[in-house]
């Protein structure tokens, strides 16, 4: 049987991955990077090429590897123009090379990633995902709703492409357009708490960011699912086991509702010695210790 945690990590199926997501190469690699039809660029091939001219604290220190990066994308390359809008939004001072403020620099970034979005690309959608939602709304003059239904289409999109932002998706199909609001907001206060199918599924992403990548936010927020009934069983055993992990692995005095919520729940369960002293409680607190630290 396999165990609690393995079966977190298998809850988002797997999808076979197209070229755009393919996983990082290593230099060794670099000659298979191109593809054989058409020459255009691999999404490995186009981050090891933004790795190497530059970083983010001191922006662009090889000209000629962004300036390949230029030559590439106006073939109509879409990897080299999502690469090119990255390092454009993220590189200290790289907007100064093409002659943008970083006013410019920023709205023309937004602008690819949302139109190579429309085309499906995988890491455009998860740009669009962490991008302000208001400075996405006034530079693309388009209504919450259009906003938001761009988001849900790419969060399946990054999900099928084995993005792991989990945490951000989970936020946006719970709380939509007041996501940026999160960290003061609990489950109960979902906008979609009647909307069973998107909630189940957003608790479903807390799990795996829990599980996968240790996350105390997200646990806190397995810990509030468990504990209120909402996109799973109602469950105080389990809520009490996530609770106990969750002020295990994060500070009391968070900034984050979720979690001091979690330190209530803890008090509260901890008293209870049918849940500390039952085989099930402690058969699962020892899987989920299992999971990795943040």
């Amino acid at each position: 049987m396999k165990s609690y945690i393995s079966f977190l990590l298998c809850l988002i199926t797997s999808i076979t991955v197209n070229s755009y997501a393919q996983p990082l190469a290593t230099k060794v690699q670099e000659k298979k990077l191109l593809a054989t039809n058409n020459s255009y660029w691999t999404i490995d091939y186009a981050l090891q090429l933004a790795k190497e001219l530059g970083n983010l604290s001191y922006g662009i220190t090889d000209i000629e590897k962004f300036n390949q990066i230029i030559v590439q994308k106006n073939k109509g390359d879409p990897n080299a123009l999502y690469i090119y809008a990255y390092v454009l939004r993220y590189y200290n001072n790289a907007n100064e090379n093409i002659g943008l403020t970083v006013e410019q620099g920023r709205i023309e970034s937004n602008n690819i990633f949302w139109e190579l979005a429309e085309n499906k690309h995988p890491q455009a959608c998860n740009e669009i995902l962490n991008t302000n939602e208001q400075e996405l709304m006034t530079q693309r003059h388009i209504t919450r709703q259009q906003l938001l239904d761009k988001q849900l289409l790419c969060i399946e999109i990054a999900l099928k492409n084995h993005l792991q932002d989990y945490d951000i998706y989970a936020d946006i199909l719970t709380f939509e357009l007041k996501h940026d609001e999160a960290d003061q907001l609990l489950l109960v206060d979902s906008l979609n708490i009647n909307k069973p199918q998107l909630i189940e599924k957003a608790v479903n992403l807390y799990k795996l960011c829990a599980a996968k990548k240790g996350d105390d936010i997200c646990m806190a927020r397995v810990t509030e699912a468990y504990y209120e009934g909402i996109g799973v069983k109602k469950d105080k055993i389990k809520a009490a086991a996530w609770a106990k992990l969750t002020t295990e692995r994060s500070n009391i005095n968070s900034n984050f509702k979720t979690i001091r919520n979690a330190y209530l729940v803890y008090a509260q369960l901890n008293q209870d010695k049918s849940i500390q002293n039952s085989e099930e409680f402690q058969k699962l607190y020892t899987e989920l210790q299992k999971i990795p630290k943040l």
